[in-house]
């Protein structure tokens, strides 16, 4: 950590600029002499591939670096160091305490176990009054493993300043809260993700201990994409390891953005982006969290094939933890939101993803859309994905994903109208939505085993 924290003061000097064009020009440049190719027709990826992935997205870190935002400066990644780093990540740890307590390992392409299930909002705002229903609702599934927290909405309306003493007050009210939410379903030791907007590191720090959030719990990062990193996230790191803190690190990426006009760099920069987490921040799951920042058919496949081939190249190339937040354009109590969920999770399962969180929906642009019977979609159908071939899972995920693709995403309905909220149970329509996007998977299934 020294060294990397003297590079980061010492190291060669280079623009945001410059660091943005290398990437780009280095991931297409690899994409073309490793033979990295968007296949239009599939979404779970070949295997051989995927192996030339991991040495593109090695060859792209040891090329480019990590650019220091407050210094200009860059950290070089020395294979032999990363080799190391990867070697060293643990195959297992437990989350939650007590009768909650899971163990989250490492899976592999084909595993017939089951993903580790975070459940929750995701970052979707939530409003005051509906945030410990709303989180009751994902507590209350017995396939959660952990809660993925929502943002308070009042929040949201209150402009961000850093090192403001109120966000470490508003850090701890959320926490309280969630373990609010999870106590009045009886799981008091529930695994806990740190609520979205805990970004100040004051803040963040605060809640890192037994009256907020304990040894079962995880503490989150939300490291820069681009391969960047600053000082505040490294702070976070240096504490979570001094307390013996298990923690992750959840990178947030864009398929067109600056650095990323196709699907080949892309994939390269998701693998890139998962071992930089492993490599300077030594976290124990590394999660993405990949967008687009156009809604369309094309865009949306070629995110899913991205996805799904970072995560193949990671599970069997590494022992690396990792896994993702599904994103949907549609929202809760619609057919169309369950078979995206359907989609990123049979190909994250199939291809060796270790955690599913979420789904989030309507892109997280929407108060109160989100509900626990989403992450029980979610659940389920990873557990029946588990029992599928790569060519089953490559047609059933084509199948459904041509069910909504041509669609306008459906906006849903908020909590309280597809949620009993004093019961915190869904309404009948609701059931009989996620009854039939259940029932439409059994039957593509069959109907894919009568023509073989």
């Amino acid at each position: 950590m020294e060294d990397l924290i003297y590079q980061m003061l010492k190291g060669k000097k280079r623009s945001e600029t410059e660091h943005e064009s290398l990437i780009y020009k280095a991931s297409l440049e690899l994409s073309e002499s490793y033979d990295i190719v968007f296949e239009n027709d599939r979404l779970i990826p070949d295997l051989n591939m995927a192996n030339r992935l991991y040495d593109a997205a090695v060859d792209l870190l040891d090329e480019v670096g990590i650019f220091c935002m407050e210094t200009d400066r860059v950290i070089n990644v020395n294979k032999d160091e990363l080799r190391r780093s990867v070697r060293n990540a643990p195959l297992s740890f437990n989350t939650g305490t007590g009768a909650e307590t899971t163990l989250l390992s490492c899976r592999h392409v084909l595993d017939e176990r089951i993903p580790h299930i975070v459940g929750g909002p995701a970052g979707t705002s939530i409003s005051p009054e509906l945030f410990i229903p709303v989180h009751r609702s994902c507590a209350k599934v017995n396939m959660v493993n952990a809660i993925s927290p929502g943002s308070l909405s009042n929040l949201d309306a209150r402009p961000y300043i850093k090192d403001n003493p109120l966000n470490i007050f508003e850090a701890q009210k959320g926490v309280n809260l969630v373990k609010e939410s999870c106590r009045f379903e009886g799981r008091s030791g529930i695994c806990c993700f740190t609520p979205p907007f805990v970004d100040d590191v004051k803040a963040a720090i605060s809640i890192a201990n037994s009256n907020f959030m304990g040894a079962g719990d995880l503490q989150e990062l939300f490291p820069l994409p681009s391969l960047k990193s600053d000082f505040s996230r490294l702070a976070r790191v240096v504490h979570y390891r001094g307390i013996g803190t298990y923690y992750g690190a959840t990178t947030y990426m864009i398929l067109g953005a600056m650095t990323s006009a196709i699907p080949e760099q892309f994939t390269i920069q998701i693998v890139a982006e998962m071992l930089k987490s492993r490599f300077l921040y030594s976290a124990p799951l590394v999660y993405i969290h990949p967008s687009t920042l156009k809604t369309s058919a094309s865009r949306s496949i070629e995110v899913l094939w991205s996805i799904f081939m970072a995560f193949m190249s990671l599970s069997r190339n590494t022992n690396i933890i990792h896994g993702m937040t599904l994103e949907n354009s549609s929202g809760p109590c619609t057919e169309s939101s369950m078979y995206e969920t359907a989609v990123q999770t049979i190909g994250a399962t199939v291809c060796g993803a270790d955690s599913l969180c979420g789904p989030v929906l309507n892109k997280g642009s929407a108060v109160n859309h989100a509900a626990g019977l989403e992450s029980l979609f979610m659940g389920k159908v990873a557990e029946f994905s588990t029992s599928l071939s790569l060519e089953d899972a490559n047609y059933l995920c084509l199948e459904i994903f041509n069910k909504y693709a041509d669609q306008k995403p459906e906006p849903g309905k908020s909590f309280d109208e597809c949620y009993d909220v004093r019961k915190i149970q869904p309404t009948d329509e609701y059931y009989r939505i996620y009854d039939t996007a259940m029932r439409q998977i059994y039957e593509l299934m069959g109907a894919r085993l009568d023509h073989s």
